[in-house]
């Protein structure tokens, strides 16, 4: 039987100690790496899951905003609807009241010219024209209120006018806001979905 001399023997130790040392060393290295890994996995996904619920909670505030902005819309589309309706309201009796003061000036000049034809009679006919001068007082006080009725009603359509102008000039501000809102939440959509394909 062949002895193995005590020196290798020793070196054969020394060797296998180095390599089981080796190895556990790489095995702590490896432990602490698969550590690392796994922290910043559980970082990660913490942080994901705060950046989702961030991005539902935004989701719902713009889904409440946009309701609220269709509210609003629908109320100036129905403001509009009324206005719209005050108008040929308005724009009809405008139109009654030009027809009444068309057929009042031709009742005016009909009575001018019947004034006329009594001035050239005045000798002859003294009775008649004190009653054709009634006559045009009466026509003149009924000018004159149509007149009056007509610049009143001139006021009235000028108002509402007025309204209706400041009502398109808030409705197409609404519809900018909308708009906007609209191409924000395309773009955290689009944000999102980049984040979701990663």
């Amino acid at each position: 039987m062949k002895q193995i001399k005590p020196g290798l023997r020793h070196q054969c130790a020394n060797v296998g100690v180095g390599i089981l040392i080796f190895l556990s060393i790489c095995l702590c290295g490896l432990v602490a790496f698969q550590w690392v890994v796994q922290s910043r996995l559980r970082e990660m996904v913490e942080t994901e899951k705060a950046e989702g619920n961030k991005l539902r909670g935004e989701r719902q505030d713009l889904e409440n905003k946009s309701r609220r902005y269709s509210d609003e819309i629908s109320n100036i589309t129905e403001l509009k609807a009324k206005l719209e309706e005050e108008r040929k309201v308005t724009l009809t009796s405008l139109r009654q009241t030009t027809n009444d003061l068309i057929r009042l000036r031709m009742e005016f000049n009909y009575a001018t010219n019947v004034l006329s034809q009594i001035s050239n009679a005045l000798v002859q006919a003294n009775t008649n024209l004190l009653i054709q001068n009634k006559n045009i007082t009466d026509l003149a006080a009924q000018t004159k209120k149509a007149m009056e009725d007509r610049n009143e009603i001139a006021v009235k359509f000028n108002e509402k006018a007025k309204q209706y102008g400041d009502l398109v000039t808030n409705y197409n501000a609404v519809v900018q806001q909308f708009e906007d809102f609209q191409k924000q939440v395309k773009e955290m959509m689009d944000k999102q979905n980049k984040k979701d394909d990663k």
